[in-house]
């Protein structure tokens, strides 16, 4: 592949950051589970928490081979973090532009992009995997808003993330059409954590969340 100059600029541009901040301490986040405050927004100085979003909305407004790009190099030097980042601009940030409301645009893009907010894709239960359309977790209409149960597995950014993008059926005879995906607020009364999984060279980002109202 022949990179654009401006492709090969921000490759450059991550790898030299991944080379000298990540890689070194990576065993080091590893060994403490997690990451230390201030690194999302640190990259996300570099346009990482936002990569294709626009640039009207805060983000880097690059294209898909850069962003890419920019995984592989952050995944060279800290594998859970490139997980993060990918969870963050593919599925949070993506899901916002795609289907979000402009009152939820406003509300979450700013501290998404700045990386001073983790969001969690919280899909996965213990007995729906790539079968996304066994989920048992329910929502159901009620005064003033939706009401949520159920347990989700190995969550992406489940203890650290301030907003969880949670999938649940709210059409059970629809089948995989009547499952409907909600913004949480991670400090919603009733979203939990109750263990954070261990998984060789993922030890930052995995947990068990459970959302009961």
């Amino acid at each position: 592949m022949i990179l654009t100059e401006t492709q090969a600029a921000i490759q450059d541009a991550v790898r030299a950051f991944a080379q000298e901040r990540i890689r070194p301490r990576s065993q080091a986040f590893e060994d403490a589970k997690g990451y230390p405050d201030g690194l999302f927004e640190e990259v996300a100085g570099l346009g990482l928490m936002g990569m294709v979003a626009p640039e009207s909305v805060g983000g880097a407004g690059a294209d898909h081979v850069s962003y890419a790009l920019s995984l592989i190099e952050i995944a060279a030097a800290d594998g859970a973090l490139s997980t993060i980042i990918s969870i963050q601009n593919s599925l949070i940030v993506g899901g916002l532009l795609k289907e979000g409301s402009e009152e939820q645009k406003a509300r979450f893009l700013p501290d998404l992009i700045s990386g001073r907010m983790i969001g969690a894709f919280a899909l996965t239960e213990a007995d729906a995997g790539s079968d996304a359309a066994a989920i048992r977790t329910r929502a159901i209409k009620v005064d003033g808003g939706w009401k949520l149960n159920g347990a989700k597995q190995f969550i992406t950014s489940g203890q650290i993330g301030g907003l969880a993008m949670v999938f649940a059926v709210t059409d059970p005879d629809a089948g995989k059409k009547g499952i409907t995906g909600f913004l949480v607020p991670t400090d919603t009364p009733g979203y939990s954590v109750d263990k954070v999984e261990h998984k060789l060279g993922q030890a930052a980002p995995y947990s068990r969340a459970s959302a009961t109202n």
